[in-house]
């Protein structure tokens, strides 16, 4: 034991040195090689498994730059965490230990998306213009950083006062039901039967 931490060690020779020397073996980085799933919503408090190497002693788990909210290193292979609050966006997982920090890869990415809980009113005239409130959580505050679907058709009058409301003109659309999800740093909501606005 060197300094509290473990090391594998044993004499070998050396060309070098004409003579026996230690040789130590540092214990590998973590790696993070899967987080499942890979998307939730930007409220938090989802359960995450994150499947790695060298997760053993695991002292911090960081969605970005944000600590999860809590971990449970279940085996060197495997973490399960839960989500913070977070902004909507792509992030990386990243595990520490005392031999180091995982490397960013394309494997280790989260996305925190927003969620669409409700659509006031729910219905209204196929030639679009009806102002609807948008209820959910993630949005980001303006005219323009949160983008606003009907179906497929984006709305062009779109109104964020709050991270858990918006406003946004229906646009011309043919009758039926369709979802309406929102986008924030190309995150989207996903679709459930409370977004769901009807074309008469």
């Amino acid at each position: 034991m060197i300094n509290g931490d473990l090391y594998w060690y044993q004499q070998e020779w050396s060309n070098e040195g004409s003579k026996c020397l230690q040789r130590r073996l540092v214990p590998s980085a973590p790696t993070v090689t899967k987080v499942t799933p890979k998307t939730g919503a930007t409220t938090g408090a989802a359960s995450v498994t994150i499947t790695g190497t060298n997760l053993t002693g695991a002292t911090a788990v960081n969605f970005g730059t944000t600590p999860a909210a809590k971990f449970t290193v279940t085996s060197s292979t495997s973490i399960t965490a839960t989500t913070p609050a977070h902004a909507a966006g792509v992030v990386d997982v990243t595990v520490a230990t005392p031999a180091g920090t995982s490397a960013i890869t394309l494997a280790d990415h989260y996305k925190f998306t927003p969620l669409v809980t409700s659509v006031s009113p729910t219905s209204g005239p196929g030639a679009g213009g009806t102002t609807v409130t948008v209820s959910g959580s993630g949005f980001a505050l303006g005219a323009t950083a949160t983008k606003v679907k009907f179906g497929a058709t984006a709305s062009k009058a779109v109104n964020c006062t709050s991270s858990t409301q918006c406003t946004a003109a229906s646009p011309k659309h043919e009758p039926g039901t369709v979802h309406v999800t929102a986008t924030v740093n190309k995150a989207r909501s996903p679709k459930t039967a409370a977004d769901q606005f009807t074309y008469n």
